[in-house]
């Protein structure tokens, strides 16, 4: 019974952890970002505690949440095109949700 005690905090800690990352690394992209920069590779962290927290589903669900930040975050920093680019944002996709799922 312990066990599952200690295994239910871990499990919060990381999904906490995760729920910082995505808030801190979207403010650092509306603000910070600039052309070439990267920040955005950062939404990985968060993605991967999700996905260790509650495998490959909730893993892949963190990845669109990454998604779904980026693009916001995208449209409300002024340094950056205001442009979408389809196969960019294809990958950005697969990639988000595949690395989600695959450490899930």
């Amino acid at each position: 019974m312990e066990e599952e005690m200690d295994s239910a905090a871990h499990r919060t800690t990381l999904l906490l952890l995760a729920l910082a990352g995505y808030v801190v690394v979207t403010i650092l992209f509306v603000f910070v970002e600039r052309p070439g920069l990267g920040i955005s590779n950062f939404y990985y962290l968060p993605i991967a505690l999700v996905a260790f927290a509650g495998g490959p589903v909730l893993g892949a669900c963190a990845g669109v949440v990454g998604v779904a930040l980026y693009s916001l975050a995208m449209f409300l920093n002024s340094q950056l095109p205001v442009h979408f680019d389809s196969a960019q944002a294809s990958i950005r996709v697969v990639m988000f949700v595949g690395i989600g799922a695959l450490i899930g």
